[in-house]
């Protein structure tokens, strides 16, 4: 929103000539307006890209963050040489060639949310707009987000499958852990199994201590992590908060003998 808010205003100095307090001489001042009306059309993609460049980061998802500024780069490069040396478009030309490529730099991105590939998935289908303006409304919410997941994990709605998960753990035994457990309940070690039992009894309503087992982890003097399961969205948030760890995620036998000689060669340093 504010930076469709931006594009608008930028439109606005242009059509009034408000821009003179920048530059007060013809021919510069038409040469600015011309130039900042080409860069308007893509102050959205620029905004909106960088935001999913940090998510897709986050993701570990570094080649197709490169190969999305390359094919900025490349198009703007493309662009320029059309607009300029062969359309003759002067300086609207120059901000129109920067801003296509914004929106090229937002395109590839974009696809792998779109694709569905991705821990965060976007449909326009899937929005219930009109539930969430009512819970706006009654709430007195500012902005409402439905979320694509399969359950309010981790919150109080899970409370009536407590009891029936307490009885289920109950019938299972639990030892003590050879290693110690950072447990995410509590956000400290654990090292009983039954402390163990009563933190799984709780996962389902009490949010993830995120923060308190990466601290502890490092504390502990972890120099490399593997991640298990599809995704990679906690390596990706051991990296940002920690860069000096060494993360990998493993999804297949394959992946694992790899992490296993990573895991090595860091240890051996």
């Amino acid at each position: 929103g504010l930076a469709l808010l931006t594009s608008v205003l930028l439109v606005v100095g242009v059509l009034t000539n408000a821009t003179r307090i920048l530059v007060s001489q013809e021919p510069d001042l038409q040469m600015l307006n011309q130039y900042i009306l080409g860069q308007s059309i893509g102050i959205p993609a620029l905004v909106l890209g960088q935001q999913l460049f940090a998510f897709l980061s986050l993701e570990n998802q570094t080649k197709r963050t490169m190969v999305a500024s390359i094919v900025c780069f490349t198009v703007n490069g493309i662009l320029n040489h059309l607009f300029l040396a062969i359309l003759g478009m002067g300086t609207f030309g120059l901000g129109l060639s920067t801003s296509l490529a914004s929106w090229a730099f937002l395109a590839v991105l974009a696809a792998w949310y779109l694709s569905g590939k991705s821990e965060c998935r976007f449909s326009l289908r899937s929005f219930r707009w009109k539930e969430a303006l009512r819970i706006a409304l009654e709430l007195g919410a500012r902005k409402a987000v439905p979320l694509r997941v399969c359950g309010a994990f981790h919150s109080p709605l899970m409370a009536s499958v407590v009891e029936e998960l307490r009885e289920a753990l109950a019938a299972v035994e639990f030892r003590d852990p050879e290693v110690p457990v950072v447990d995410s309940v509590s956000g400290r070690i654990e090292t009983s199994g039954e402390a163990l039992r009563r933190s799984m009894a709780a996962q389902p309503t009490t949010p993830v201590r995120w923060i308190s087992c990466s601290d502890h982890m490092r504390e502990m003097g972890m120099r490399f992590g593997v991640e298990l399961g599809p995704g990679r969205v906690l390596a990706g948030l051991m990296r940002y908060n920690f860069p000096e760890l060494r993360v990998v995620g493993v999804e297949s036998v394959e992946e694992a003998r790899r992490a296993s000689c990573l895991q090595q060669g860091v240890l051996d340093e």
